[in-house]
């Protein structure tokens, strides 16, 4: 049994450090689920995580969040902070400051620091509680600062063992989970060696549960990010308006997916060269990716009403595929001659240069010429 708040999940890999805060990615059955912000219950097997949704979308008629242990403040940074005298401060001390500033509860020992302690407010509230040592997210959601404890013994089915990397493929039950957390001292009839696990990652399939142990600590932030590099999007992805800087478009994913950029700016590539538009906030574009790259986005399309204006610079050539003709001189009248004479000149205007002005310089003259035509005229043609 996998769930998230009680909703059936359909995927989910699970990062569980030895420091610091774990890191879940999950894909549910359908549209419903957490939401961002909401706190999350995360129960897989024997294992249960308690943490903070920080990414949510639908995207093909199927939710997925990504979740961090705790409340989700360790990666803000705090406000507010300072010390009249950092000389005797305790652990407890600044870590329940650090934990209050960002709304995450802390355990420490209240023994003395010993060493001056410097509140750092350019970096994120975790990063400011490196300096107390060891910490990590426990799975009720409290930061304990201090070393991971020890577990027990696991003997585990163990596919080949990278001895290289340090790591171990696990084939596990669901009433396994726990037991293969940070900790774990993992054996097998097919390691010629002890595993004291260091990191562990919890991949979930619909017929499948792995457990990848580390003898090495990992970030599983760093592995989040490395693998949103090797991603490729060969799709179209909505993107939401947020302005219009030049001719450029600072968007805003509709649906998280994992490792679509949240937020781009972008050129336009609509297909009409000389062609600018303007666009409106909160319309919505298709964006394509060029070669799948992440890093070469550009707007394709646009829905909607999202485009307020339209703007054109290009100048049109007509080419003729053959000499305009010379009509045949008809006498019908002064009024039917001057028209003729008007008519004859506007077309050997565009025969002599086929382009946009020439055309527009014709027709203005030759609605001069018409125009001069005398109602006198007109009744000497209807006389005739």
């Amino acid at each position: 049994m996998a769930t998230a708040n009680g909703f059936a999940l359909n995927s989910a890999e699970i990062d569980v450090p030895f420091r610091r805060l774990w890191l879940a990615n999950l894909t549910f059955t359908d549209d419903l689920g957490p939401s961002e912000n909401d706190p999350v219950e995360l129960v897989v097997g024997s294992w249960t995580g308690i943490g903070t949704c920080i990414d949510a979308g639908v995207h093909g008629g199927v939710r997925s969040i990504r979740v961090v242990a705790g409340a989700g403040g360790w990666r803000r940074a705090p406000a507010g902070l300072a010390f009249q005298n950092d000389a005797n401060l305790s652990r407890a001390d600044i870590a329940q400051a650090l934990a209050s500033s960002v709304g995450e509860s802390v355990e420490a020992d209240p023994g003395t620091l010993g060493v001056h302690w410097s509140f750092d407010p350019t970096v994120s509230a975790g990063s400011n509680m490196d300096a107390l040592g060891d910490w990590y997210v426990r799975d009720d959601g409290v930061t304990e600062v201090g070393s991971r404890p020890d577990l027990a013994e696991f003997r585990a089915i163990v596919e080949p063992f990278d001895g290289k990397n340090g790591i171990a493929d696990c084939l596990i039950e669901e009433s396994d989970v726990a037991a293969v957390m940070p900790g774990a001292l993992v054996t097998s009839d097919s390691l010629s060696i002890q595993i004291r696990v260091r990191h562990t990652r919890i991949l979930l399939s619909t017929n499948k549960l792995v457990a990848e142990v580390y003898t090495r600590e990992q970030d599983p932030f760093r592995a989040a990010r490395h693998e949103a590099r090797k991603l490729r999007f060969l799709g179209t992805y909505r993107y939401r308006i947020i302005e219009q800087i030049a001719d450029r478009l600072q968007l805003q994913a509709v649906d998280a997916i994992a490792g679509l950029p949240d937020q781009l700016l972008v050129d336009k590539a609509h297909g009409l060269p000389g062609v600018t538009t303007e666009c409106a906030p909160s319309g919505e574009v298709l964006i394509v990716f060029a070669d799948g790259n992440r890093s070469l986005p550009f707007a394709s399309a646009y829905l909607g009403e999202s485009v307020e204006e339209v703007h054109t610079t290009t100048t049109a050539t007509f080419t003729t595929s053959s000499p305009v003709p010379t009509p045949e001189p008809v006498a019908l009248g002064p009024a039917v001659d001057d028209m003729r004479a008007a008519l004859l000149a506007a077309c050997a205007t565009v025969a002599a240069a086929p382009s946009l002005p020439s055309v527009i310089s014709a027709f203005a003259t030759l609605a001069s010429s018409l125009g001069s035509i005398t109602r006198t005229s007109s009744i000497v043609l209807e006389a005739q």
